[in-house]
């Protein structure tokens, strides 16, 4: 099969990264542009960046953490003639100046809320498709629901395809929308989980493994719906018949427990990275609650 030239703007999303300290490669994830107003991050894990557990805080390597991000971003070469040819290539990303990380978390949860933005821009020489924001690909309204078709895309083992493309896996998403999960709960007597932890995140079904962290998750919808009113059952002029894609959040890998042995993954909701980019709270290296007042 001959390669085709490549405009899907899905999979051309995210990119591959991978996390160094002076040694070199520590570990690999995925990353993606989101776009606020005027301003653009990357979006990845807090894990990726600190290479800490998001609630305990301890190591995810004995011996080294992260002290900047090497990302695989598109160059143009000129070979003669008016000709040009796109190739992927590491390029540095800084995470941390001398007032310490870059990055942003979230206000008010820090590293619970395992997403962290870096203000960044997409490189105008770019070509169109390439690394769109991933809440700009496709803006419309689509009914999100349990069962919702999900494909999360990023590079699983930091596998790739051809000239570096991502993988994707899909899979349904689990808990119903408009609820916070509970992580590390348990069975109560009354209503739901005791003891977890409220998290603005959706369950997915969907097996993912490294190198996924920090990966885009979309949301398919196929059918007859009402962009404008979701809850519309009859037919109007508004009404949209077809398939169409949704930015839904992003993905943290498997560290949670009980939800990795129930074969769950994660999606920590687009409204917790608007809060995050909003409120630009400058992030730290260890959860929180092991810093006390000092964080």
């Amino acid at each position: 099969m001959q390669p085709r030239p490549i405009n899907d703007k899905y999979v051309l999303c995210p990119f591959q990264i991978q996390l160094c300290d002076q040694q070199g490669g520590i570990a690999l994830g995925t990353a993606f542009f989101y776009q606020m107003e005027d301003d653009t991050f990357i979006i990845t894990n807090w894990h990726n960046v600190t290479g800490r557990h998001p609630l305990t805080g301890e190591p995810l390597h004995p011996e080294r953490s992260p002290l900047y991000i090497q990302a695989k971003w598109p160059v143009v070469h000129e070979l003669g003639d008016g000709q040009k040819a796109v190739r992927l290539e590491l390029q540095t990303i800084e995470i941390e100046d001398t007032q310490g990380p870059l990055w942003f978390e979230h206000p008010k949860l820090g590293s619970l809320c395992d997403t962290v933005a870096i203000p960044s821009e997409r490189l105008t020489y770019w070509p169109s498709a390439f690394h769109m924001a991933a809440n700009k690909i496709d803006e419309t309204t689509i009914p999100i629901e349990a069962g919702l078709k999900v494909m999360v895309i990023g590079f699983p083992q930091g596998m790739s395809t051809g000239p570096g493309l991502p993988l994707m896996k899909t899979g349904f998403l689990s808990s119903v929308p408009g609820y916070e999960v509970q992580l590390g709960g348990e069975f109560a007597d009354i209503g739901g989980m005791k003891g977890g932890i409220p998290l603005p995140a959706m369950f997915l079904d969907v097996h993912t493994i490294p190198g996924m962290s920090g990966s885009p998750v979309f949301g398919e919808y196929t059918g007859l719906w009402n962009p404008d009113d979701l809850t519309a059952s009859r037919i109007t002029d508004n009404s949209t018949i077809g398939t169409s894609r949704k930015f839904l959040g992003c993905h943290s890998s498997r560290l949670w427990g009980q939800e990795d042995r129930s074969g769950l993954g994660i999606c920590f909701q687009e409204s917790a990275i608007e809060e995050i980019c909003q409120a630009k709270h400058r992030g730290s290296r260890f959860p929180r609650e092991l810093m006390g007042d000092n964080c």
